[in-house]
C-alpha cells in the first residue's frame, strides 16, 4: 500500500439547503446501519459540476474574499451551487503533474469505513453519521444531506493521518431507505495537519506542506483573512454494517 501523502508530498517537490417537497412522511425506512466505505473523490463531470456540499453555506468565486478567492461547484443531481472541495483541485494539478498516483486507489488502500445509520422521523429522516448525536433532515425529491460534528482519519501504511472534521454525508434514499450516490464532505485542518507531519514525518519539510495546503484552502477565514482549513469530498460505496 501507498501513503496517501504521496500525493501531497509529490505535489510539493514538483512546485506544484432545501426544504421537504412532497410527503416527507412516505419515507418509510426501517432502522438500520450501513458502513459506507470511502472509494476515491468526487470529480467534475463533462460540464464542469461536482458532487458535493455547500460546507460553508456560501458561493464563493475568485473574488470572493471569505471564500479565499477560490472558486465553488455547482452539484449534478440537485443544482444546488456553493459545492466547497478544494482537495479535489490539489489532488488532479498532481495527477496531472506526475502522473499519478491515482488518488482513488490510495483512498481505496486505506480503507476508510464511516457507519451511517438511517431511520425514519417526522419531516425526513434521522441519520447519525459516525459517533455523533443523531439528527432530523428532510428529503426533497429523494435527496437528504446531512451536516454534522463527526469526524474521521485518513492514511495508510503507518504514516501520519489526515483527519478529516466536520462531515457532511449526502445522498439519494429511496422510499425503502436504499442509498445511491453517497458522498461524505469535510475539512481538513491545516495547522493540524502540519503538527502531524512535523511530529511523525521528519523527511518532510513542513513549511512546504503548509504552503501547499494555504495555496487551495477555502474554509474557515482567520483573523488575517487567511483560510485555515482545505474542502474535500469523498465518493462511497454502501456496505453491511461492519
Amino acid at each position: 500500500m501507498r501513503s496517501l501523502w504521496v500525493v501531497l508530498v509529490v505535489s510539493i517537490g514538483c512546485g506544484a439547503d432545501g426544504g421537504v417537497v412532497g410527503d416527507a412522511g412516505s419515507y418509510d425506512i426501517p432502522t438500520a446501519t450501513v458502513s459506507l466505505r470511502l472509494t476515491g473523490i468526487a470529480r467534475e463531470d463533462a460540464e464542469g459540476r461536482l458532487r458535493g456540499v455547500d460546507l460553508d453555506r456560501r458561493i464563493s468565486t475568485r473574488t470572493d474574499e471569505l471564500g479565499c478567492f477560490q472558486n465553488d461547484w455547482t452539484d449534478p443531481i440537485t443544482g444546488a451551487e456553493g459545492v466547497d472541495d478544494q482537495y479535489y483541485s490539489l489532488a488532479v494539478t498532481v495527477e496531472a503533474q506526475i502522473g499519478g498516483p491515482n488518488i482513488d486507489e490510495v483512498i481505496r488502500e486505506a480503507a476508510v469505513v464511516v457507519p451511517l445509520t438511517m431511520a425514519s422521523a417526522p419531516g425526513g429522516v434521522e441519520v447519525r453519521l459516525g459517533d455523533v448525536e443523531p439528527q432530523v433532515v428532510p428529503v426533497t425529491d429523494g435527496h437528504f444531506q446531512a451536516l454534522t460534528e463527526g469526524s474521521f482519519s485518513l492514511g495508510v501504511d503507518g504514516s501520519f493521518p489526515i483527519v478529516v472534521h466536520q462531515l457532511a454525508v449526502d445522498a439519494q434514499v429511496s422510499p425503502e431507505g436504499a442509498l445511491t450516490s453517497v458522498v461524505i464532505a469535510g475539512a481538513i485542518d491545516i495547522d493540524q495537519t502540519v503538527a502531524a507531519v512535523e511530529r511523525d514525518t521528519p523527511a518532510i519539510d513542513p513549511s512546504l506542506v503548509r504552503t501547499t495546503l494555504e495555496g487551495v484552502a477555502d474554509l474557515d477565514p482567520g483573523p488575517d483573512g487567511a483560510c485555515r482549513k482545505v474542502s474535500a469530498v469523498f465518493t462511497a460505496e454502501v456496505e453491511p454494517a461492519t
